[in-house]
């Protein structure tokens, strides 16, 4: 006699990378408080984000809506973690051009 497995119910899968995302696109306001807290008054007078599904793996911090690739939303700490780091982003990022990329780390690390 040949045994089945029950099917798992949906409250029993791991999230999809778009309800990872929209959690983390969820919590922006939350997360630029607290950066305003540190930084001073957000700088723009709205933010967001764009989760594209094409294959690339990196951020894009653009002024007021952040693209991200899929690949960062794989679990919700990583997927708040790069958010708050590209919200960061707003308040001085773009702002500090760097004559080489060897001094990227000016930009970077502002946000990390």
């Amino acid at each position: 006699m040949a045994t089945s497995i029950p099917a798992c119910p949906p409250a029993d899968l791991p999230p999809s990378f778009g309800e990872i995302a929209e959690g983390s696109l969820a919590r922006q306001p939350e997360m630029l408080t607290f950066l305003a807290g540190l930084f001073g008054r957000y700088p723009f007078t709205s933010a967001g984000g764009v989760v594209d599904d094409g294959e690339f793996y990196f951020a894009l911090e653009n002024q007021t809506r952040v693209f991200y690739s899929k690949y960062f939303f794989f679990e919700p700490f990583s997927a708040d973690t790069v958010v708050l780091h590209e919200l960061a982003h707003q308040w001085i990022g773009d702002n500090t051009p760097v004559a080489a990329w060897q001094h990227i780390w000016l930009n970077e690390g502002f946000a990390s």
